[in-house]
């Protein structure tokens, strides 16, 4: 077998998700509106693109493509939104410029490549928000939890100011992002965002403080292990897929596969392998989960044992990617341990996993009210047999005795 890479990238920069009441520019400043990519996240990706043209094409330091796009080398496979699906079509824009026979319009230094989708609400692998009701209980409970209170009391008097200049009826840290991303983003394309944002509140600078905020924020959705589970677990466990049939002698293609998602996927990803550093990671920042054959050794009484996994990291463009170290494993940790270190977190069955903590309150729920039914009827039942049994003994008692005063009136009159 070749060698093999599975990349996982956040989309370019964007415009915000949504706004804020008090907000003074609302939607209207951004040419495609809210949640959109913008040219310069277009440039971000095509950028990056280049860059694993030069990493894995042009050798410096893999050669793993052949220079010309080939479908049986790569895949790439995008959330349904249009951001992460334009910096997909942008990446592979600098990855794959047409050469030779595909070139097809002298004009134009592109072509199609095609970039493969699931419904959102379907998504479970690159979707963060698709439903879970485990992860979700398990979240509310960190946020209602000591950690989060602690911060709020910490920063009381920064959310009380934020909340009366932002115009939010409630905000703490759950919501904090949707007025931080409205401003980081005006701010980044440089328009002057309110001046109560650099207000100071206890000695900091409010739109700083947001900005830090950000990380704990994330750490709460992505960092403990039963919620890293839930969110970057099943795409962990396919990752591992991959790679165990990357190494069967029958399967004898390179391949590339390339995930194009979201901040909260990339968190949630590397909070599965224990990675995560709790910074919001940013736009076109890309892990890299590289797999190597370490010789040729035939002898091997194990097929994976010839096999090593590298992962790294680039969320700067000015210099080489970051290798990162997994708990308990080397940089070049063998094939065995990395699955071995990353398995807790990997579901067996994700979907069972997301309800089965559910299932026994609902029917615990459902039995209960069924109980209660069964139960008023018998009182039912017992109530109205008493009583019609009451009302017919009376009936037939006062025939008989209104029959026997008959009686005794017609026995007189003779």
């Amino acid at each position: 077998m070749n060698n093999y890479c599975h990349k996982v990238y956040r989309h370019g920069d964007r415009s915000p998700i949504k706004t804020y009441p008090t907000d003074p520019y609302g939607e209207s400043i951004w040419p495609q509106g809210f949640s959109q990519l913008t040219n310069a996240g277009k440039r971000q990706h095509f950028e990056l693109g280049k860059f694993l043209r030069s990493r894995y094409i042009d050798g410096k330091p893999y050669r793993l493509l052949n220079s010309s796009y080939n479908r049986y080398e790569t895949e790439i496979r995008s959330t349904d939104t249009d951001r992460t699906l334009m910096s997909a079509y942008s990446n592979l824009a600098g990855l794959y410029p047409p050469a030779d026979g595909q070139i097809w319009n002298d004009e134009l230094a592109w072509q199609p490549i095609p970039v493969h989708t699931v419904q959102n609400s379907l998504d479970y692998l690159l979707n963060m928000e698709v439903d879970c009701p485990s992860y979700e209980r398990i979240y509310q409970g960190v946020m209602h939890g000591d950690e989060v209170q602690q911060i709020m009391t910490k920063y009381k008097n920064f959310f009380d100011f934020v909340k009366e200049k932002s115009g939010k009826q409630d905000v703490d840290m759950s919501n904090l992002w949707e007025i931080s991303d409205a401003l980081r983003c005006q701010n980044i394309h440089n328009f002057t965002i309110p001046s109560w944002a650099h207000e100071k509140v206890d000695g900091e600078d409010v739109f700083e403080t947001m900005m830090f905020l950000n990380g704990p924020s994330f750490a709460l959705q992505y960092n403990r292990d039963d919620e890293a589970r839930l969110k970057g677990g099943a795409l962990v466990g396919r990752s591992v897929g991959w790679l165990l049939k990357l190494t069967a002698p029958i399967f004898k293609f390179i391949i590339i596969y390339s995930l194009i998602k979201h901040d909260d996927t990339l968190a949630a990803l590397m909070g599965t392998m224990n990675i995560y550093d709790e910074l919001t990671p940013p736009y076109a920042s890309c892990l890299l989960v590289e797999i190597f054959k370490k010789n040729e050794n035939k002898n091997k009484s194990n097929q994976y044992d010839d096999y090593y996994v590298k992962v790294s990291y680039r969320n700067d463009t000015s210099v080489d990617p970051y290798i990162l170290k997994l708990p308990e494993c080397p940089v070049n940790c063998p094939l065995l341990q990395f699955i071995k270190v990353t398995k807790k977190n990997v579901p067996d069955d994700w979907k069972a996993e997301c309800i089965k903590s559910k299932i026994p309150v609902i029917c615990s729920f459902f039995l209960f009210l069924h109980f209660v039914y069964l139960f008023l009827h018998f009182i039912y039942l017992f109530i109205h047999n008493v009583i019609h049994s009451f009302i017919r003994s009376f009936i037939h008692s006062l025939i008989y005795f209104c029959l026997f005063v008959e009686s005794v009136m017609f026995q007189s009159i003779e």
